[in-house]
This record gives structure tokens, sequence and C-alpha cells, in this order.
């Protein structure tokens, strides 16, 4: 990974309203402005660096953030104690109007005082730095870049409003003969390294450090380095941004992995369920959404089948950022009359587990149950029930298709389906093609090994042999995918079909999938269908700008495409939001 280029002197400081907190905006390098006048001679007891251990047996440290209209947030910082990864450090920044952080910045360091990891945790995202041999290593939604240091040096890590940082970074580093010290961070917020050049004077417990862009009021007790503690920080003009506050102790908030949240909206309803287990099926728990508003009429039903992978009835994947946005649509079909089943994968939620290592038809039999469950309710009409399935659930939701329930003793079929991003290979066309996008760019010889392994692995579990220990807990599942052929369960549905597919979809190609069901679909003949590519839209249909990756799922800012949701909900309206006469 190449470095990142630098900006101009002009950019830099027009994004310097940083400086006050990090004392680090000037240019550097050809630009840099003239070397302050030599300040007053700096006299300390002991100008030995402090001690990782000794920084981490201190109290918290707290400080307010000033305005022109007086405190405007407030920054506190602690040491959580010695772990694998270093001692770690937290800062927090708390807006004035709040008890929350809005951040909190977590820091490792080695037992030499060294930087070893950084993370910037916010509600919805953590961004991680770490140090590698050609700089810092940025990591979000697992897009990687570096940033390198002109001079080779380690820099540190500060984000905006950074204090207790900033004194880690002081205490850790004491001045040169000269009383001047030179510190060199990286500034998230502008993808940049910077340098501050601070010259240090003073006498005993008094000391203090300009630059160009402000001073900082330093207390030693005894005169010893080691202990300086930041009292204030002024800016240039001399007005003060910075002042130290009284510390309590407190907890870090955000977690190293964000998690989604869903709130049930006020204009709909949820009534828990659980779908009945039978043998070794086990109980499925859910819930049904509906419009808070309406009569007793019995309204349009719609069941979901989620993709492959454990996943709850919102469409979180447990453990995980990932939100895969399915209760964004379930909500938008409830809200336009229908009442929809989401429930929780077996294993996951409030699901029992039922066997170890089920198999594909295990899944397809609780899908099965999920829709007579739903046509069984009284709130429904069963024969207006749609099945909209998203990726292997799509799979799942065309075997579906086939099959009539029994209702009041009557046969009922569905009333049509939904199709998202459902694969229109075998599956094992589908995973040789994702082996190989994988390992793009990769020596040819290297690529053509990888899937030469991977179909001698899909044979034995075609025939039934053993297979490696790490492959044998989904053999069985895998077995009964290989057998499923998508083509013909499409051309042989006599229901009304919907096929959806986002143009930016890595996991199922458009080109591969996509095009060769759509084309079944617009022949002559049943079934009838629509079939539609939303420019731009990645697996999980959310608006993609750049290249779709595993690691943008964990995104949470993201979320479900509009126009996408709009086309669904209309779809199923016009084939199921009414009854049939």
């Amino acid at each position: 990974m190449r470095p990142r280029r630098r900006r101009s002197p002009r950019a830099r400081w027009a994004t310097c309203a940083l400086g006050l907190a990090l004392m680090a905006c000037a240019p550097s390098g050809d630009h840099a402005a003239p070397p302050a006048p030599a300040p007053p001679r700096l006299t300390l007891a002991d100008a030995a660096p402090a001690s990782v251990a000794d920084l981490c047996a201190e109290a918290p440290r707290a400080w307010d953030v000033l305005g022109a209209d007086g405190v405007v947030a407030r920054v506190r910082g602690r040491c959580l104690g010695k772990e694998t990864r270093g001692t770690h450090f937290v800062t927090q920044v708390i807006p004035a109007d709040g008890e929350a952080p809005a951040r909190e910045t977590h820091l490792w360091l080695s037992r030499s005082g060294r930087p070893r990891l950084v993370q910037i945790r916010q509600p919805l995202r953590v961004t991680r730095v770490r140090w590698v041999a050609e700089g810092l290593l940025v990591s979000l939604y697992g897009d990687n870049h570096v940033t390198a240091a002109d001079d080779g040096a380690t820099p540190w890590v500060l984000t905006r409003h950074d204090l207790p940082t900033r004194e880690l970074m002081l205490r850790l580093t004491p001045p040169r003969e000269d009383g001047t010290i030179t510190q060199r961070a990286y500034v998230p917020e502008r993808d940049e390294i910077v340098s501050v050049r601070l010259a240090i004077s003073g006498a005993g417990e008094a000391l203090r450090a300009r630059s160009e862009h402000g001073t900082v009021e330093l207390r030693a007790p005894g005169g010893r380095w080691s202990a300086a503690h930041i009292e204030s920080v002024t800016d240039a003009a001399g007005n003060l941004v910075y002042r130290e506050r009284r510390a309590q102790e407190f907890e870090p908030v955000f977690p190293e992995v964000p998690r989604p949240s869903y709130t049930l909206p006020a204009d709909l309803q949820a009534r828990a369920v659980i779908i009945p287990g039978d043998g070794d099926a086990p109980t499925l728990a859910g819930e049904l959404v509906l419009a808070a508003s309406g009569g007793d009429e019995r309204r349009c039903g719609v069941v979901f089948l989620s993709g492959s992978g454990p996943q709850d009835r919102y469409g979180f994947v447990p453990g995980t950022s990932i939100d895969i946005g399915s209760h964004e649509l379930h909500d938008a079909l409830a809200r336009a009359g229908c009442v929809v089943l989401r429930f929780d994968d077996r294993g996951v939620g409030a699901s029992a587990r039922g066997p170890e290592n089920p198999g594909y038809l295990d899944l397809v039999d609780d899908a099965r149950r999920a829709v007579a469950f739903l046509m069984r309710r009284p709130e429904v009409d069963p024969r207006r029930v749609v099945i909209v399935g998203h990726s292997e659930g799509a799979m799942t939701a065309a075997r579906l298709g086939h099959e009539r329930f029994r209702v009041d003793r009557r046969p009922v079929r569905p009333a049509a389906l939904v199709l998202m991003a459902m694969p229109g290979r075998n599956l094992r066309r589908v995973i040789e093609s994702q082996v190989r996008d994988s390992l793009a760019g990769r020596p040819k010889s290297e690529i053509e090994d990888a899937i030469a392994k991977n179909r001698e692995i899909h044979d034995k579990i075609a025939a039934g042999e053993p297979v490696p220990a790490n492959v044998a807990p989904v053999a069985k599942y895998l077995r009964e995918m290989f057998e499923f052929d998508p083509m013909h369960e499409i051309e042989t549905l006599s229901i009304p079909v919907y096929l959806a597919q986002g143009s930016k979809d890595f996991q199922v190609s458009p080109q591969e999938d996509f095009f060769p069901l759509a084309r079944l679909l617009r022949k002559p003949g049943p079934p009838e269908g629509t079939a539609r590519v939303f420019d731009g839209l990645d697996h999980l249909f959310k608006p993609e700008p750049g290249r779709s990756k595993v690691g943008h799922y964990n995104d949470l800012t993201r979320h479900v495409d509009p126009e996408f949701i709009a086309a669904v909900v209309t779809w199923v309206r016009e084939q199921a939001g009414e009854p049939r006469r």
C-alpha cells in the first residue's frame, strides 16, 4: 500500500481548527514557520520521563473545553490497566449538553511507552490505527491505507480535544538540553501527519510549553517532568480554550465492535409469536409486525426468509456490526397494510438450536413451518401471503413457491414471491467464482491450485466421502445445496415473481446469476414476473459509492435504498394488497 499524498500548505492552514487541542497545525518541511524566539532557561529538579506503569497508576484526568459562550464540551481520560495488547488508556469527549460521550479514543502503549494500537470508537463505527513498517495503517470497514511520516519518526495519534493523550506524549518525552520538544502526530480528522515544536520554560513546579498556536500551562510537582500535568491551554490571542477540572471515575461506553439496534416505529405494533417445533425441528421465536391502525379485517401476509449464516429477526448478525437491513423492508411492508412474520434463525436469539450441523433441507423446513404458521393466523388472509427471500432465502422461497399449504383443510399456495439477490447458478459454481475473485491479482498458478483443491473437496462432499475437519460441520448443508437447480425452480413456477438485484453485488453476479433468471421470467407463459437491477446497490440493497466489500457491511450508517423498498412494497400490494374475488 502506498503512502497518502500530502496536502498543500494552504490546505493545512485551512483546516487548522484542531490546532488548539493538538498544538500541531504548523506546516512541515520546506513550509515550516520561522523558529520561535529562544525561551527562558528551563530548570527541572528531574527531567527523566515518566514510566507507563506510573502513568497508569494515577487517578483520572479531566478538562473543560471552552468556547465563546462558555463550556462546550468536557474531556476526561484514565488508564484501564495492562492487557495483552499493552497498557490501555482511554479518552472520552462529552458534549456540554449531554452525559454520554460522543467519542472515545482507546490507546495501547508498549512497556517502553511507544504507541501500539489506537481505536477511535463512536456510536456507529470504530476506526483502527496501528503502527506498521511503512507508517500508520488506518482501517475502517475493511478499507485500509497507510499514512507515512516524512522523516520516518513514529507519530502518535491525536483526535480533536484529546488532552489526556497530549499529556502522555509530554510526560513520556522530556525536553532536550535546549528546552524544546518536537512531536509528530497523526490527525485522523485530516488524515495527515503534522509536526509541532514546543519551547519549554519555567522553574520549579510552574512550567510553560509554547508554540506558535498557543501556550500550555503545566504543573510539575517537585520539579519532576514525569509528574507534569496540563493545567490549561490558551490560543495565540490569549484566549483560554482548555482548563483543568476535577475528574471522576468512569468506564468506557462504546464496545470494540458496535452493535446494531432496533426500535419499533410508533405507527407499528409487534406481537410476539412462537413457531412450534416438530420432532428434531426446533421451535422458532419471532414476531408479527403490522400497522398500529386498522380494523379486525384479515390482511395480506409476508414471510421474510433471511440469507445464509445466522441472523436474528431484524437482520442482525450476532457478534458483529452487520445489520442486513431487512427490518427496514419489514416495517415498510407492515406500514403498507400487510402482517409481516420475521423470526430468529435456529440457534439465534430466542429460537431453539436444534440438532448440530443442520442441512439445507432442515432450513427449508424451518421456512415451510413459518409460511404455514402465518397462513393459519387469524389476522391474515391465507390466499394473500407473499414469501420474500434474500440470497439463500430467495432460493428457499423459490422452492416453497411450488408447494401448497393446508389451511382449514384446503390447499393454499403462496400468492407471490419476492426474490432478492438470488443465485442463478449452482452453489458450486458460485463458490468457485468467489474463490477466484478473492485471489484476484495473485499468480495464475496459485489461483488454479486453489480452485482445484476447492473442487476436490466439493467432489467428496457430493459423493458423501470424508472431508477435512474444518469442512465437516457444513458438509450436509453443502451437499443438499449442490442438488439445488435455481434455473429449474424458477422456470417451473406458476405464481408471480419479483426478481431484484443490485448492480454492485459481488456475492451474486448480475451477469451470471440475475440475467439468466430474468430471461426465464420474460419468456411467454408462466411464471409471470418482474425483474429489475437496481443501480449502485450492493448485496444488501444498500447504496455503495465505491467497490463493494464484505467489510462495508459493518457500516451502520448505511441503510436499505428507499427506492428499492418502495418498488417492492408497490409490487407486493399489487399482488396481495386487496382480497381476491
